[in-house]
């Protein structure tokens, strides 16, 4: 069943909100880095709380099972780095742009030294997400405390930005792909 023209208008028009929304949401995220790093994480603190809660209530079904203790256990936990980051944001943010860090630095280098020595088909690429993985998670971590002050509100802003420019390209080229498809 082929769309109608009013369909085709009424996504075309979604996208096009959906993706300058996008764009606008990430140029607020680079003007306004810390505040975004700091409200990405308190939402993550409250995810964890919650999901804490959660954890907490589902162990106490479970009792008659053996995994009681493995629950309601993993339910604190989550509930208390919840109840730690919300009560702690600025230091949260600093802990976790810390922990990317070395996640980025680790991953670099395993990517590039697997590359190296497997050199398994276009293991260039590889190699080189390898170095520019090291470098980034090298720069993050000179900098560090300083640099949890803007890299997670740069991370999403960019992130946003691509998304919505890539929402946008897919909406005009879909746009053209069917307004072409219409001439036939």
């Amino acid at each position: 069943m082929a769309k109608s023209p009013s369909n085709n208008n009424t996504l075309f028009t979604l996208e096009l909100l959906g993706g300058g929304g996008l764009l606008v949401l990430g140029f607020l995220a680079l003007n306004y880095q810390l505040f975004t790093g700091l409200l990405a994480t308190s939402l993550f603190g409250w995810i964890l709380l919650l999901g804490g809660i959660v954890g907490i209530v589902v162990s106490f079904g479970t009792r008659n099972w053996g995994g009681f203790f493995l629950y309601l256990m993993t339910g604190i936990l989550s509930f208390v780095a919840g109840a730690v980051i919300i009560a702690n944001p600025t230091e949260s943010l600093a802990t976790i742009t810390g922990i990317i860090s070395i996640i980025l630095i680790a991953g670099g280098i395993f990517r590039f030294v697997t590359a190296l020595l497997m050199r398994f088909p276009h293991w260039g690429w590889s190699f080189a997400y390898g170095l520019i993985s090291l470098a980034l998670g090298v720069a993050i971590w000179r900098h560090w405390p300083t640099s949890s002050i803007y890299f997670i509100g740069l991370f999403i802003g960019l992130e946003f930005i691509v998304s919505g420019l890539s929402t946008l390209f897919t909406a005009i080229s879909n746009r053209h792909v069917t307004s072409t498809r219409m001439a036939y």
